[in-house]
């Protein structure tokens, strides 16, 4: 009696690792049959790996209309413990049988079972055939595949391996058997703002997403510009806005910080999860400095001379793009002289050299056209360039003289002679970070703002317009106090006991644009403040009507 008719749904020739305990493994969903007929399974195992060392083969299941289990026995071709092979069974439904499960069985209770499996197949009659898919998978296959009519829309052209199309869906078949788009390749429009690229939607949701839209929209675009739409983006690794040399944000994952990088390829602010470095480290000088001690010395007669030297190489490491660089002072002197009447003449010059240019430090000259005698001296000062790029810097120094009769003569002296030579570049510091216990953002020395769970500390140059809780203290009926703080409370000076009930409270406000919000201490008293100045006020106290000391508390408000 040949087979026919294979049963199980979901069976493929792709391995499939499985593992459990005790008897069975079921993969499969119960299967219709008839009640008196013969059955066929059979199983590729691979791998068979048991904890008591018992073979594996099959069994099947049978159940009534009711429900009730009847077992068959242990299929007649079994794999053994470590080995591969098929694993068979043929049996006969019970007369009362309407459904079947294929059993996977090891053939001893208790312990466990790891294998591999594929090529499962459950046939009707007692002769086993090759495994095949089952019908109803090879129709969902072919089902699935409608969608390419749907997908190749508009003109398609297929040539050789070549394949020209205007758009491509790509998509599944849901639960009901309908093909849905999912994602796609557009090549219809003509406009940087169509979508060529989609996924996670259709392509009109792909045009929803371009125009702005959050729902009902792509979850991916790519227009034809290059601009990327995304949602639910997950980015594994570091990521860098822009190439190396210009203003870019960078991910450094390692790190673990986000940081915004300038023109010149330094780090301007950070969010980062390291500890917050110590104020003063952040504000330390930062310097380089070099000696630039050079000469030049030369006499010129009857001839021209020319000379040019240059100091040693300042370099300015790109740990900041901005310094604060000082050149060291100059001294020159020139004189010429002439007897014949001839021309004679000497200049001096001396040059900042920058990493783009030059600037100039200063330069003198003086000619004779006649007879007669000349001569100039002096110093090229010490000269300080602000906000000046990283890079190399070096003092050019230029001398020139001419005597054009055996009876001229021209002297050229220019030197950077010590103590006084030292070229020095100093950072300015001006950074921005948030870390994970702080932040701060810092200009210079003498403008911050710090905090860590310690301490909040500022400083600037003008003062921040925060107008608040300037100062605050309690005075003592007998002049001074008991206590006093506050940003603006007086350098050397609190409360001074004017006369009975009357108290002079200084500050440093500079200012009068505050209010005192005063209280009395003591029982039986009332009190009352008068008369702002820029740098004090007055408290008065009274027991009725009459002036009496008192211990008072004050807290005051006002512009900064």
């Amino acid at each position: 009696m040949w087979a026919k008719t294979h049963l199980l749904l979901g069976t493929s020739d792709e391995w499939k690792n499985r593992s459990w305990s005790n008897w069975n493994l079921i993969p499969y969903t119960r299967v219709d049959v008839v009640g008196g007929k013969y059955y066929t399974g059979a199983v590729e195992l691979k791998d068979v790996v048991t904890s008591d060392g018992v073979n594996v083969g099959l069994r099947i299941f049978w159940y009534d209309a009711d429900n009730v289990r009847k077992e068959s026995a242990n299929g007649a071709e079994s794999v053994a413990n470590g080995a591969s092979g098929m694993a068979r069974i043929t049996a006969k439904a019970p007369d009362d049988a309407v459904k079947a499960e294929f059993v996977i069985r090891k053939f001893a209770s208790g312990g466990s079972t790891t294998l591999k499996y594929r090529r499962a197949k459950m046939e009707s009659g007692s002769k086993p055939t090759d495994w095949t898919p089952a019908p109803e998978d090879v129709q969902a296959n072919i089902d699935a595949l409608g969608y390419l009519k749907e997908a190749l829309n508009n003109n398609t052209d297929i040539q050789g391996g070549l394949l020209s199309t205007t758009l491509i869906k790509l998509g599944a078949v849901n639960q009901s058997g309908s093909w849905v788009e999912k994602a796609g390749i557009n090549g219809a429009g003509t406009t940087d703002n169509t979508p060529r690229i989609y996924a996670g939607g259709t392509l009109q949701q792909a045009i929803n997403r371009i125009a702005g839209q959050l729902t009902n929209a792509a979850k991916f675009v790519v227009t034809q510009a290059g601009k990327i739409y995304a949602m639910d983006v997950e980015l594994f690794g570091s990521l860098s806005t822009a190439p190396p040399g210009g203003k870019r944000i960078f991910i450094n994952q390692d790190a673990s910080e986000i940081q915004l990088i300038d023109n010149n390829d330094d780090v301007k602010a950070m969010i980062g999860s390291e500890t917050i470095p110590s104020l003063s480290s952040l504000l330390s000088s930062k310097s380089v400095s070099v000696s630039a001690v050079q000469s030049i010395l030369f006499n010129a007669t009857n001839t021209n001379v020319s000379q040019t030297k240059f100091s040693n190489n300042l370099v300015l490491p790109s740990t900041s793009d901005k310094y604060n660089i000082t050149t060291p002072p100059i001294n020159f002197d020139i004189e010429c002289s002439n007897i014949d009447g001839q021309r004679a003449w000497a200049t001096v010059r001396a040059r900042l050299i920058t990493p783009s240019g030059y600037v100039e430090l200063g330069m003198e000259q003086i000619s004779l056209n006649e007879f007669g005698y000349d001569h100039k001296s002096g110093i090229f000062p010490a000269k300080t360039f602000n906000g000046m790029p990283y890079g190399t810097y070096k003092v050019e120094l230029w001398g020139f003289g001419e005597g054009t009769s055996s009876s001229s003569e021209v002297i050229v002296q220019l030197n950077i002679s010590t103590p006084n030579d030292t070229l020095s570049g100093v950072a300015i510091v001006e950074i921005s970070r948030i870390n994970n216990n702080g932040m701060f953002i810092i200009y210079d020395a003498n403008n911050y703002l710090y905090q860590n769970p310690n301490a909040l500390k500022e400083k600037m140059q003008t003062a921040p317009d925060r107008p608040g809780f300037l100062l605050s203290g309690r005075g003592v009926s007998s002049g001074g106090t008991d206590a006093l703080w506050g940003a603006k409370k007086h350098a050397s000076k609190s409360v001074t006991r004017e006369s009975a009930g009357t108290y002079t409270v200084y500050h440093s406000i500079g200012h009068t644009d505050y209010s005192a919000i005063v209280s009395v201490m003591d029982a039986s008293r009332s009190i009352r403040w008068a008369d702002p100045q820029t740098d004090k006020f007055t408290v008065y106290t009274y027991s009725g009507t009459t002036l009496t000391d008192a211990n008072f508390s004050f807290a005051v408000f006002g512009n900064n």
